[in-house]
């Protein structure tokens, strides 16, 4: 595990469809890959994302990034995501007190050999 400090979690909410040229925009500014959830996923009774309203046609876009590339990730966030446009979305950060990043975070974890077929709670 790697220790990291000023680092920044980003949200970036845009209409579906600007995602693709963000991430491309943003992608050697930040810190491992986007997750991208979509407004089309949240259920109707789950009625958003962290008191975030999510339509049908919004996208949300969380990265990771160093407080020294924060002000580029939102400014191209801001541009390519349409964001200064009426209905365009929104994006911020928070700041993490603390990070623990693995070594080979782009390693995909294989499953071992001796696990259980069926994972049991401990109370059963």
């Amino acid at each position: 595990m790697t220790f990291k400090e000023n680092m920044h979690l980003v949200f970036i909410t845009i209409q579906k469809g600007f995602s693709a040229a963000v991430i491309d925009g943003i992608g050697n500014k930040i810190v491992g890959k986007c997750q991208i959830i979509r407004g089309s996923n949240i259920t109707p009774d789950q009625k958003g994302f962290m008191g975030i309203a999510l339509k049908e046609e919004n996208e949300v876009l969380i990265c990771i990034s160093n407080s020294l590339n924060l002000d580029d990730v939102l400014k191209i966030a801001i541009e390519k995501g349409n964001i200064n446009s009426p209905m365009g979305g929104m994006c911020f950060s928070l700041p993490l007190d603390r990070m623990y990043v693995a070594d080979m975070y782009d390693e995909i974890v294989k499953e071992p050999k001796n696990a259980p077929a069926e994972l049991q709670h401990p109370d059963e």
